[in-house]
């Protein structure tokens, strides 16, 4: 028996230029290097397996599993370790892989990931809320507007139609909106809610027309070709709605 476990012991024992180094957990979690015959003693009294296991959690469709590393390794590999498989085929994650140097890191470090996990699947679950509030046009415009023009506008899906909340008003207060609708080349801006009423006193078409509007049919619009041109497009619309807001609540003062 004594000469077998000498015998385990010859071959836990590496060239010197290897750098390998034997570590063990004490009872009270310390991470300890030791000699190779202590090392064989260690492994031959515990259940190693078991007790490497710093946590083991299942979230959002994922293992994560922090270990410390049983086996004699390099100096400079640290010794515990964080990684995640997908279930159910424990296919390993590597982004998520990270290495630590105590027990006290690795079991932050696997908290840490348990929430990094659960952040990405909120984010994940986020996105296709969004995704399905903002089909079609409406993800179109919502995506140009958030590039070009962050935070001025915010755009909402009703129908088949991108409405787009502007910051302006109108002399009455009431907020100014632009709808977005898909035409056959292109794109087609209008104030949304318009009265028909409204543009009956405009006189100056063709100043309008210079900045991008019409006003057939009692509603002012802007074409644009494609979805490049909506933020451009945007904005001569909105200069030609101020220019006819402006010019019917003068000519109603009068």
């Amino acid at each position: 028996m004594l000469n077998r476990f000498r015998d385990f012991v010859k071959r836990l024992e590496l060239p010197q230029e290897e750098e390998v180094v034997y570590r063990i957990i004490d009872n009270d979690l310390n991470t300890i290097e030791v000699t190779a015959a202590q090392y064989a003693i260690w492994r031959t009294q515990n259940d190693v397996t078991r007790r490497a296991v710093v946590g083991q959690d299942i979230v959002e469709e994922a293992m994560v599993r922090t270990t410390f590393s049983i086996m004699p390794e390099n100096r400079a590999y640290k010794p515990y370790g964080t990684s995640v498989y997908a279930l159910p085929l424990y296919d390993p994650q590597l982004e998520y892989f990270q290495r630590y140097d105590t027990w006290a890191e690795a079991e932050n470090g696997h908290r840490h990931t348990l929430e990094l996990i659960r952040q990405k699947a909120d984010e994940a679950r986020a996105d296709e809320e969004i995704s399905r509030a903002f089909a079609g046009t409406a993800a179109d415009v919502r995506e140009t507007l958030s590039s070009q023009l962050p935070d001025l506008f915010s755009v909402r899906r009703t129908d088949d139609l991108a409405v787009i909340h502007t910051p302006l008003t109108r002399p009455d207060g009431s907020e100014i909106e632009v709808a977005v609708a898909t035409i056959e080349n292109g794109f087609e801006l209008s104030e949304y809610g318009l009265a028909q009423s409204r543009l009956e006193t405009l006189q100056d078409g063709a100043l309008l027309e210079a900045l991008g509007g019409t006003s057939g049919d009692g509603q002012l619009t802007c074409r644009v070709d494609d979805v490049s041109q909506l933020s451009l497009g945007l904005l001569r619309l909105l200069q030609a709605i101020s220019i006819v807001t402006y010019t019917t609540s003068g000519n109603d003062s009068d």
